[in-house]
């Protein structure tokens, strides 16, 4: 009986050592194995071109800077240690323009960018654009000719904060119609007043309105026809009329009535409604 547990024990430790010399040799093999299949991981998942695909407005120069900004960071580098949140997000951050922006990789060295680009909508204050996010954008932002027959509207600096614009102020501006733009030059300084300057007028006038009368279209039809009475009844005198810094000022912000006023003396100087 003493036989079989000798056996056992010899067998035994026949097998361990053959686990202990092998054991490391698996371990070795193993290791190199993995580092050889991570190193190819690494170099499959890393670009070495980048392709962009625009949707939306035209931008090249947008097209231009994100390609010369991901030749910078993304190039040569393993997409396997760049989450995908975070490329994307450096990206927008980087370029306010960049309304939605996603990529993919294609095998075996391209990464494929397809960006929406913001379409823009007004100028702002001359230097600065809003176009279809709540957003205050550089021009620098857009293509030069892509701004040339933009509407333009001057803001107070204090309702844009943060390149951040109010989100009524937004309202407002994707509410003003074409009439609207092309007839006056627009000024908002708050949200009880706005100012408008008529392109055309036979003298230097002023329409004052809040961001509610502004859309009052009959106040703003009877402007006109008010105005001739006036002169008929010579209210509006031919001296106002040709007074080069003399402001006539149509003020629509009282409910249910129009006042009118002016810097120099006119014969009588009651609202008119």
């Amino acid at each position: 009986m003493k036989m079989p547990v000798k056996k056992s024990i010899k067998r035994f430790l026949i097998a361990s050592i053959l686990v202990g010399v092998s054991l490391p040799v698996i371990v070795v093999g193993g290791k190199k194995i993995f580092f050889y299949w991570s190193e190819q991981m690494h170099t499959f998942f890393t670009p070495e071109e980048v392709s962009i695909t625009m949707i939306g407005p035209e931008n090249s120069d947008l097209i231009s800077k994100i390609n010369y900004f991901t030749q910078q960071q993304i190039i040569k580098k393993s997409l396997l240690t760049t989450s995908p949140e975070i490329l994307v997000a450096l990206l927008q951050k980087t370029f306010p323009a960049i309304k939605k922006i996603t990529y993919e990789y294609q095998p075996p060295k391209t990464i494929l960018f397809t960006v929406e680009g913001t379409k823009p909508t007004c100028l702002v204050n001359g230097n600065f654009v809003i176009g279809d996010q709540p957003k205050l954008l550089n021009k620098t932002d857009f293509n030069a000719n892509s701004l040339t027959n933009l509407p333009s509207i001057t803001i107070d600096k204090r309702w844009l904060t943060d390149n951040l614009v109010r989100p009524s102020l937004y309202s407002l501006i994707n509410r003003l119609t074409t009439k609207q733009w092309t007839t006056f030059a627009i000024s908002y300084h708050a949200p009880w007043l706005l100012e408008l300057a008529p392109y055309k007028s036979v003298c230097k006038t002023a329409i004052l309105a809040t961001e509610h009368s502004l859309f009052e279209t009959k106040k703003f039809d009877a402007i006109s026809s008010i105005f001739q009475d006036l002169c008929a009844r010579g209210i509006i005198t031919k001296k106002v009329l040709e007074a080069k810094n003399c402001s006539l000022l149509f003020d629509t912000r009282i409910k249910d009535q129009i006042i009118v006023r002016c810097n120099q003396p006119a014969k009588r100087g009651r609202g008119h409604g």
